[in-house]
């Protein structure tokens, strides 16, 4: 689905633009961690496609679900 081009959901269009004024200097001067919807990151007009436009290596996070401190054994 990243390489399909995006679809007519204005909504989603508008708020990568909108991101896309705010994250590449935010990415620029400090350590960022940005979590999105699935469907920000989806498409040609997906975050992850307009950050490798501006050369930036876009990796993916392995995350592992924390263990509770206080937890019931059996």
């Amino acid at each position: 689905d990243f390489d399909k081009e995006c679809k007519n959901d204005v909504l989603i269009y508008e708020r990568n633009n909108n991101w896309m004024e705010i994250l590449p200097e935010l990415l620029s001067t400090k350590n960022t961690f940005i979590c999105v919807g699935l469907n920000h990151l989806r498409f040609d007009c997906g975050l992850i496609e307009r950050f490798q436009e501006m050369g930036l290596l876009v990796e993916p996070m392995e995350l592992s679900l924390a263990t509770q401190r206080n937890s019931v054994t059996e």
